[in-house]
């Protein structure tokens, strides 16, 4: 990417170096860094396999203060493993070995057998002979549901698209910037 600069030359150059650097580091880097954030974003919402529940609207964007230094902006997208705690099934794929149903709300239940209903559900751990007498099986026994790669496809589909939309968001806020000096304070020391 290239960004050209005009620049008039006043008394105090080292002064307008600073202030061009506050305008980089301030107005220009974290807002580009936003946009090509936006592009996986808004892939990751088209490309999800339900569009509605809780998936929809686990998919989030954040700035990361963490990694925030005056040269580098990066902001994290993906799936809020806590609203969606199994959306890796959705991405990879899995084995479903019990009957489910979908609730009204949109949530997904696994069908308890009748003689187990008021009774607390097998752990997590348990093994496969105790969830086999609490859930219902699946008729004809266990299948594949093979995995919709929404996320991976968000990133191939979406990383020149990012790139171009970085790129374009710089130019912009960095012409933004230049044409209206009052945006940076000049008192950078």
């Amino acid at each position: 990417m290239t960004i050209s600069i005009n620049m008039t030359l006043k008394e105090d150059f080292s002064k307008q170096l600073k202030t061009l650097e506050t305008v980089v580091q301030e107005k220009v880097l974290r807002s580009s860094a936003r946009a090509g954030a936006l592009v996986f974003y808004e892939l990751m919402h088209a490309y999800a396999p339900y569009k509605e529940g809780g998936l929809m609207n686990a998919i989030y964007h954040k700035f990361i203060n963490e990694r925030d230094t005056q040269n580098y902006k990066s902001y994290r997208i993906g799936v809020n493993h806590i609203k969606a705690p199994h959306w890796h099934l959705l991405e990879y794929g899995h084995m479903m070995y019990y009957q489910v149903r979908k609730k009204p709300n949109g949530d997904w239940v696994t069908l308890v057998r009748k003689d187990k209903i008021g009774t607390p559900p097998p752990s997590r751990w348990a093994s496969k002979e105790v969830k086999d007498a609490y859930y219902i099986p699946l008729k004809g026994g266990a299948k594949h549901v093979p995995g919709h790669a929404f996320i991976r496809k968000s990133y191939d589909d979406g990383k020149d698209m990012a790139m171009a939309a970085v790129s374009e968001r710089a130019k912009q806020r960095f012409a933004e910037a230049m044409a209206n000096p009052n945006l940076v304070d000049t008192n950078v020391d």
